[in-house]
């Protein structure tokens, strides 16, 4: 017996057609009367093709497939395929049992997708086809996104049919070119046409390309580039300044800042709130505010009440033991504290202590003393006004300065004779009367108090008894 070189799986057609397939896998699948494999797969949206499968060549391999659908079956067919008619009259022994229902078993496994009997139905082997793509193959230029395919997107402001072939030339007239937000390469007919829009390629493409005439193109969409601190809104073509966090790579959202934290200029992020000594920030606040008891740190989110026996202390974190005194008949007297001075430029006359009569003045040398910033002084106002600028004696200057940052112990005490200052344990740095003993008295402090600020700090007043 001869056999074709292809193989021939039919049914004649019956009242009720059977089909064994789904359209979203690989499966095998009877078609329609009259229909070819090729049509047959194309409507379940899959693509006929046996090149992977074994096509059954008995009686046994089809009744595993055909689901019950064949009524008889009938093996072999002779060299040509079954001409269109019916009877089928070239399939042994087709011709005896050519009766509805009755399936036909090529010899051969590879049948054609193309092929079509009319009056019978194919056994068929379609296989699921990946979905279309929806943006371009290639990787997009650099500056530029991948935007979609076969798309007019906006208006054509310029284009070429030659020369600009590549999506890295094509990409370089958009860049040229402040008003061309996309442009849209073509890869069929007219393969290598370059066309450049006014707008952003959307997911939902305004004008498709006529695809069935073979006009595909890819697109692909312009990027905004912003500094920091600044972001452009979903396909905007501007950048707009950004007072919160800017969410990157490509800086298209603006959100709010964390609750306790502010923007910051020019940055993609927010900063938390700080606040100097001496200040606090409520909580979730962005703003300081000066705290007259204890301020909690890390944060500074919290201010408390001194405790008792204790008042505030100006421009710091903690309290002080109630506010200092110095009891004094004004010719002799010695007190103590610890000082720390944060930025020597920050004012010339930095106050440690003031007296509410002017009865001394406790300062430091900012930059108005030149060479000698950095050191502290003290003087005294007498009782007669009396001695160069009624100090009765000059100001007594620590003979060494003090380090910005650091805390140092102070003395200073005034004797019958003498007004001396002395840092830690170093030798103490005196001055002399230049009046009599008994003018060389200082007047009544009234009230004393701290006057710190932010460029310095001060705290533990003892007075010497």
């Amino acid at each position: 017996m001869a056999f074709s070189s292809y193989s021939c799986v039919y049914m004649q057609p019956q009242a009720t057609t059977t089909t064994t397939t789904t359209a979203q896998h690989d499966s095998w699948s009877w078609g329609g009367t009259g229909e070819s494999c090729t049509t047959v797969c194309h409507a379940r949206g899959t693509e006929c093709s046996f090149a992977d499968v074994t096509v059954p060549t008995s009686v046994s391999a089809l009744q595993l497939l055909d689901d019950g659908a064949c009524g008889s079956y009938a093996e072999g067919c002779a060299r040509f395929l079954p001409a269109r008619g019916s009877p089928i009259t070239k399939c042994i022994p087709w011709t005896t049992a050519a009766t509805s229902g009755t399936c036909s078993i090529g010899a051969i496994e590879k049948p054609r997708c193309s092929t079509a009997i009319a009056g019978y139905q194919r056994l068929c082997f379609c296989k699921a086809t990946a979905p279309p793509p929806t943006v371009p193959a290639a990787p997009a230029p650099t500056g530029y996104t991948q935007g979609g395919i076969n798309c007019n997107c906006g208006n054509r402001i310029a284009q070429w049919w030659g020369g600009r072939s590549t999506a890295q030339a094509c990409a370089a007239e958009c860049t040229a070119r402040g008003s061309c937000l996309s442009f849209g390469l073509w890869t069929t007919n007219s393969k290598g046409h370059c066309a450049l829009f006014d707008k952003f390629c959307e997911a939902t493409c305004p004008t498709p390309t006529q695809v069935a005439t073979g006009n595909t193109n890819d697109v692909y969409n312009k990027e905004v580039t912003c500094n920091s601190g600044h972001y452009t809104r979903r396909r905007g073509t501007s950048c707009d300044s950004c007072s919160s966090v800017v969410r990157r790579r490509r800086a298209q959202s603006c959100t709010s800042c964390p609750d306790g934290q502010k923007p910051l200029a020019n940055s993609d992020a927010c900063q938390e709130v700080t606040c100097n000594i001496g200040h606090y920030t409520r909580r979730r606040g962005t703003s300081c505010d000066s705290c007259s008891g204890v301020v909690r740190r890390r944060r500074a989110q919290s201010c408390t009440s001194c405790p008792a026996g204790h008042a505030p202390s100006v421009h710091s974190d903690d309290c002080d033991k109630a506010a200092p005194t110095l009891n004094t008949d004004g010719y002799s007297f010695r007190f103590s504290l610890d000082v720390r001075f944060n930025n020597w430029d920050g004012e010339n006359y930095p106050r440690i202590l003031t007296s509410s009569t002017g009865a001394f003045a406790f300062t430091g040398f900012g930059p108005a003393y030149g060479g000698d910033k950095g050191k502290i002084s003290f003087y005294i106002q007498t009782v007669d006004n009396v001695g160069a600028h009624g100090r009765g004696a000059k100001h007594s200057t620590s003979s060494a300065k003090l380090n910005q940052g650091v805390w140092y112990r102070v003395t200073v005490e005034k004797t019958a004779d003498q007004l001396c200052i002395q840092l830690g344990t170093d030798t103490p740095a005196c001055e002399t009367r230049t009046v009599t003993a008994e003018q060389f008295q200082m007047i009544s402090v009234g009230l004393m108090s701290w006057d710190t600020g932010g460029n310095i700090e001060g705290k533990a007043f003892v007075e010497a008894r």
